[in-house]
């Protein structure tokens, strides 16, 4: 849960840092490297509204999933 978390905070700031080019962040993204069964999700909900969601699975385990919904503007 903490490596998710922060997964996610990681995507954020970046996106906060780079305003001009919040479009290009939307996107799934494998990262079964980095968790198991993991899946980056970052999608737009509204203007200047944005989602981030990690998934992951642990063998034997349901699926996981941590949630980051933040307000970025700019670009």
């Amino acid at each position: 849960r903490a490596d998710a978390s922060y997964i996610a905070q990681q995507r954020v700031g970046a996106m906060w840092a780079d305003p001009a080019n919040l479009a290009s962040y939307v996107e799934e993204k494998n990262i079964s490297d980095l968790l198991p069964g993991g899946l980056l999700s970052v999608t737009q909900l509204a203007t200047g509204g944005y989602q981030v969601q990690v998934t992951w699975q642990v063998p034997g385990e349901a699926q996981h999933n941590h949630t980051v919904v933040a307000a970025i503007t700019g670009g």
